[in-house]
């Protein structure tokens, strides 16, 4: 059967059980923690193609999100993009890991 395993109407898929699974809630709220909740989302804003793939490590593109002139210069804002993108793509790696086991 292509029904999720843990009970749920649902066909087990790579979206389904990463982020629509009630069996993994509570590893999807930990991880609130630390990344802002519409990440997790399908969220067209966040997301280009209206579909979450952190799963996948995959990161949405900051630039649209964050102002040029919020910095004083682009080398800082590079940076900062950089590294929110690789805390987000950790955070999302090790969620991943949670949740496939």
């Amino acid at each position: 059967s292509n029904l999720c395993r843990f009970g749920c109407i649902a066909i087990e898929d790579m979206h389904h059980t990463f982020v629509c699974c009630p069996q993994f809630s509570t590893y999807r709220a930990d991880a609130l923690k630390d990344v802002e909740r519409s990440l997790f989302l399908d969220n067209p804003v966040i997301w280009p193609l209206a579909l979450t793939q952190f799963y996948l490590g995959h990161v949405p593109p900051l630039d649209g999100l964050i102002p040029r002139d919020a910095f004083s210069s682009g080398i800082l804002r590079d940076r900062v993009l950089r590294n929110i993108s690789s805390s987000w793509h950790i955070t999302f790696v090790r969620l991943a890991g949670r949740i496939w086991g």
